[in-house]
């Protein structure tokens, strides 16, 4: 028999902390489809993308593409509002409507339907086989084989108690046992074993009690237990935070602060250990640890406040902010801590002169060892070791052969010995880290075999070892084989389409088939 353990400490209240945080807001006003989000997303090219009620929106950081259902378009959403998004394993984001599913192809840039699946949509999840799991709200559960591009569905019997049940469907969370945990509308928490193919129903966790009637979100919280939100759109009478653990197969505890909230997104801050929690009511804050909760509403009279209570989808991008997806609001951002810039400035050659205010960097490394080499124009190299905080250069020196070619450095490369190379205005360098000498490759006329004339702006070494090194005025590019310590040399020949050698003639069909492009 399932049971509630005690609630949450009592002494937990919530905090309001507007003062400590600023969103930033992106609405119709700046390109956003509509201010009804709700889902959104961030693809593994960093794209974030915005389920709308009118439409599928994906933003790049300055501007919005927007995608739309169009009747005279097949290719075209199937329908505007937008539930749920979801990329699965191979790159494919899946669009759950509220009259189907879609997948969008990123390389046609354009929308396939899957008719197969024509009710509204609201969970998408991809299990350990590459199968795509697809709930919906009334005709239960779809599983799409992508072997066999098939679906089969999944629903409630009523004369099956092992059956799904409920055809309501509002949430998903797999666990690392290929278990999918399901949270429905009016039939609580089910969990699917996929393997075994074998649903679980907690019905003593539903029944009677209107406060786990309704999952809406399920998370999985450190522990290995899962965060359960609750509740339902004006219904104060349900609606809060629980954490259930599955092996005991109960709510251990229920967070009374948030007791009759709706929970509808939650998000867990790994960083931080904190777990952020959207709601029809606003935005909260709570930090297991410590029981801290604090809380986040709209002011009307503060522009950084949240745009809307009421928050539909959280995510974290790739460089730690918070979004919040909102009913009304558009999209809200939480900023982290911008970086700050340690600026490291090369000293004068002149030891009676002061540090150099403005030093134009030519090419920039960090080698294997973590070293970072920075060449300069008309300034030499610098090697900077970031965990002594100490920079060395190396200049030019008229009298001693072995010093720098050039104090105008434009390339730089580590080849896979760990030799550092060096272009400049006059050729190439290649530096004796154990020495510190330099060993210089120049043009010599009349040598087919040495390096080609011009100063040197791109290095490259590829996977047989050469080294490509491409020059400036007149335009060359060098193949520096160091088993024997030469060069072949190419240039453009206006009268043939492709790079080639005027001695060399050999390798122009190599040329024409693998180029080596550089910028």
């Amino acid at each position: 028999m399932l049971a509630l353990a005690v609630s949450f400490a009592s002494s937990t209240r919530v905090a309001h902390a507007q003062s400590s945080v600023r969103f930033n807001h992106l609405t119709t006003a700046d390109g956003l489809p509509h201010d009804i989000v709700q889902c959104i997303l961030q693809d593994h090219d960093g794209y974030l993308w915005f389920g709308t009620q009118r439409g599928l929106s994906r933003y790049d950081g300055y501007s919005f593409t927007n995608f739309h259902h169009n009747r005279s378009d097949p290719d075209s959403l199937i329908n505007d509002t937008i539930n749920v998004i979801f990329e699965d394993s191979l790159g494919w984001l899946w669009v759950g409507t509220v009259s189907g599913l879609d997948h969008f192809d990123a390389t046609r840039q354009k929308i396939v339907h899957h008719p197969e699946v024509y009710e509204s949509i609201k969970a998408i999840k991809e299990d350990n086989e590459g199968n795509i799991w697809i709930g919906t709200a009334g005709s239960g559960l779809f599983r799409y084989n992508r072997s066999t591009n098939t679906f089969a569905s999944f629903v409630n019997d009523p004369d099956d108690p092992l059956s799904l049940s409920d055809n309501h469907i509002n949430s998903f969370f797999l666990d690392s046992s290929n278990v999918l945990w399901i949270g429905t509308e009016y039939g609580g928490l089910n969990a699917l074993d996929i393997q075994k193919m074998q649903f679980k129903i907690f019905r003593e966790l539903a029944a009677g009690n209107l406060l786990f009637e309704r999952i809406t979100v399920i998370l999985p919280s450190p522990d290995g237990r899962l965060w359960l939100g609750t509740g339902n759109y004006h219904q104060k009478e349900t609606g809060g935070l629980a954490l259930f653990d599955p092996q005991k197969e109960k709510v251990v505890r229920f967070y009374d602060p948030l007791r009759y909230h709706h929970i509808t997104a939650m998000l867990w801050d790994s960083t931080r250990y904190l777990l952020w929690i959207g709601s029809e009511e606003g935005l909260y804050r709570f930090e297991p640890v410590s029981g801290s909760l604090e809380g986040y509403q709209h002011d009307p009279l503060d522009p950084f406040s949240l745009s809307t209570n009421s928050v539909a989808g959280l995510i974290r991008d790739h460089s730690d902010n918070l979004w919040i997806a909102t009913y009304g609001g558009g999209v809200n951002q939480y900023a982290r801590a911008r970086l700050r810039f340690t600026r490291y400035t090369p000293a004068s050659r002149d030891s009676n002169e002061k540090e150099q205010d403005a030093a134009s960097v030519g090419a920039l490394l960090k080698d294997r060892q973590g070293i970072v080499w920075v060449g300069l124009h008309d300034n030499g190299l610098v090697r900077f070791d970031r965990s002594q905080n100490q920079m060395n250069y190396f200049y030019h020196v008229p009298d001693d052969p072995f010093s720098l070619s050039h104090d105008h450095v434009t390339a730089l490369q580590e080849d896979k010995k760990g030799n550092i190379w060096v272009g400049t205005q006059v050729g190439l360098d290649r530096l004796d880290r154990r020495t510190g000498r330099f060993e210089h490759y120049v043009h010599e006329p009349g040598n087919l075999y040495s390096l080609a004339p011009g100063a040197v702006k791109v290095i490259v070494e590829d996977t047989k070892g050469f080294l490509w090194i491409g020059t400036e005025e007149p335009g060359t590019l060098s193949r520096y084989d160091p088993a024997n310590d030469t060069f072949l040399s190419f240039m453009h020949n206006e009268e043939v389409e492709s790079v080639v050698s005027p001695t060399h003639t050999a390798f122009v069909p190599f040329l024409k088939i693998a180029r080596v492009s550089f910028g």
